[in-house]
C-alpha cells in the first residue's frame, strides 16, 4: 500500500517538473508574446511632416497586430519572430521581425524592432508591387497590466 503512495507522489512530481519545464521552454520560445506597447507611428521620409500616429502593438499567439494601420489602413496581424540577446547581463534585448498583409496582396508591411525592457523602437516599412509606399519610425514603452 505504501508503495502505491509513493509511486503516485513521484509520478505526480514528474508531472509537475515537465509541466514547469515545458512553461519556461515555451517562454523562452515566444518572449514577446502576451505583450503590449503604447507607440507613435512617425512616416519619414515626406516632404510635409505629419503629426505622429498613435499605435497600440500587440504580441499574441505568434502574431504582432497594429490596431492603427489595421483601422486605418486594413493590415492584419501578422507572424512575428523573436530573439532573445541576454549577452547583456544588466538587461535582455530582444529583436522581432514581423509581416503583415494588407488589403491586396501587394500591399505588405515589413516589421524590424528592439525591445529593451519597457522600451520598444523600430521601423515598418510598406511596400506595394515591391515598391516602398510608406515607411514608419515608432517608439514607445510597454502597457502596464490593469
Amino acid at each position: 500500500m505504501n508503495t502505491n503512495k509513493f509511486f503516485r507522489l513521484i509520478c505526480a512530481a514528474l508531472m509537475f517538473v515537465a509541466a514547469q519545464s515545458f512553461a519556461q521552454k515555451n517562454k523562452a520560445d515566444k518572449p514577446l508574446d502576451g505583450f503590449n506597447y503604447d507607440v507613435k507611428l512617425t512616416v519619414e521620409a515626406q516632404a510635409k511632416p505629419t503629426k505622429p500616429m498613435e499605435d497600440d502593438l500587440s504580441f499574441k499567439g505568434n502574431k504582432l497586430k497594429s490596431k492603427a494601420l489595421a483601422e486605418k489602413y486594413n493590415f492584419k496581424a501578422g507572424e512575428f519572430t523573436a530573439t532573445v540577446d541576454s549577452s547583456n547581463a544588466e538587461e535582455v534585448i530582444i529583436t522581432f521581425d514581423a509581416v503583415m498583409k494588407g488589403e491586396t496582396p501587394d500591399d505588405i508591411l515589413t516589421w524590424h524592432g528592439t525591445v529593451n525592457g519597457e522600451d520598444i523602437e523600430g521601423s515598418a516599412i510598406w511596400t506595394k508591387k515591391g515598391k516602398t509606399k510608406k515607411s514608419f519610425a515608432f517608439i514607445g514603452l510597454q502597457k502596464k497590466k490593469k
